[in-house]
């Protein structure tokens, strides 16, 4: 234990070290908006530039102001490293609920154990490393839900969690469709109520900024919407990079959206809550129009399920195992290498690439969609076996 508690002090030191020198853009646009608004501007017109030269564009709803304050207002090194151990705690309580329901045996010392052997390594994970670099919230919002759905006990109404983060990036909403599938609904229905009046709250902070995003006005947002460049790993962009019209793009998107969806509901609907939680997740990033790879946060919880199922399986003497290890060696490979940063990109060269670099450029969603169809596996089975038997 003493050997695992400084190796994470030193996993922990590291990132703060890193980021001291790195850009840290997307806290410099929370920044910017911040000062836009204070100083009675457009939150979402044009925005100074940033350290790396662009002016990048405010493109949360105005509700984010609020929740995001401590990292806005405070002097620029104090929020800095404010957020780094917050992403921590964020990664740290995500694990630790995870664990209490893939080895409830371990109880909270065993779910402990588990979430100090993950947290440091995860940074090793292009999605962490990439959040702790650009300074964003992911993790935050990770948290936030898992806590929110997972924690066996909250001290606030279940949904709050989910509410709160829908009101600051708008994706974590799709969390309502984890507690309708529970038949939770009085937490769904907190998460709708939350999310209601942090909007309102928005309001209430920039009624004119606030009008803007909620009827399209924000151009920002519209700009990266649906974007096909090579670190959007969502459904939408994998399309439009395969050189397809925006119709086209639209209506396929469409499709299989509805179909991923299925096949989400059935996994969901038989999975215990840890894994129904991460089929929620991968959900949310492939059918989102814009999920780029740091968005993919949730890669870390998934693995800890993965190598739980290993653990479970070998248990059983099932060949199933095998699957599993095979799935999570595959996972942390590409999720550690992220290929798709090696393959050519800007100035739309995504729409030139070859199948094979399609195969590597589109890596977390082509494993996303494989987890989700894993998940669903079983209950197909069982179905299958079902209505066969009655056919006899």
């Amino acid at each position: 234990m003493l050997v695992l508690g400084l190796a994470g002090a030193w996993f922990t030191l590291w990132p703060l070290v890193e980021s001291a020198g790195s850009w840290q853009i997307d806290l410099e646009v929370y920044r910017n908006g911040y000062n836009a608004w204070r100083a009675d501007g457009d939150l979402y017109g044009v925005m100074p530039e940033t350290q790396i030269g662009n002016p990048l564009p405010f493109i949360y709803p105005p509700f984010a102001l609020l929740a995001l304050l401590p990292f806005a207002a405070l002097p620029w090194v104090t929020a800095n490293t404010l957020l780094v151990l917050a992403n921590f705690a964020a990664i740290a309580a995500t694990v630790y609920v995870v664990g209490r329901h893939v080895w409830p045996a371990g109880g909270p010392r065993g779910a402990i154990m588990i979430a100090a052997a993950t947290t440091p390594l995860s940074v090793f994970l292009e999605p962490v490393s990439d959040t702790f670099s650009f300074g964003q919230v992911n993790l935050l919002l990770m948290g936030l839900v898992a806590v929110d759905c997972l924690a066996p006990k909250t001290w606030w109404p279940r949904g709050i969690g989910v509410g709160i983060a829908a009101a600051i990036k708008l994706t974590p909403a799709a969390f309502v469709l984890y507690f309708l599938l529970r038949k939770d609904y009085r937490a769904a229905i907190v998460a709708a109520v939350t999310g209601a009046v942090a909007t309102v709250a928005g309001f209430a902070v920039d009624f004119a900024g606030s009008v803007k995003f909620w009827t399209g006005g924000s151009e920002g947002l519209a700009e990266v919407s649906g974007s096909p460049f090579r670190t959007n790993q969502a459904i939408e962009a994998a399309l439009a990079r395969f050189g397809l019209s925006p119709a086209d793009v639209t209506v396929w998107w469409i499709v299989l959206g509805l179909l991923v969806l299925g096949v989400t509901i059935v996994a969901m609907r038989r999975a215990d809550p840890a894994p129904a939680l991460l089929a929620n997740a991968a959900l949310a990033l492939v059918i989102s129009p814009t999920s780029w790879s740091h968005h993919w946060v949730w890669v870390v919880p998934a693995l800890v399920v993965m190598l739980a199922y290993v653990v479970r399986r070998l248990t059983e003497n099932s060949l199933a195992a095998i699957g599993w290890f095979t799935a999570a060696l595959l996972t942390t490979i590409a999720f550690t290498l992220a290929p798709f940063h090696e393959l050519p990109g800007y100035n739309d060269k995504e729409l030139l690439w070859t199948t094979g670099q399609q195969f590597a450029g589109n890596s977390y969603l082509l494993l996303a969609l494989t987890f989700l169809i894993c998940l669903a596996l079983p209950a197909l089975r069982t179905a299958g076996a079902r209505a066969r038997a009655a056919n006899r």
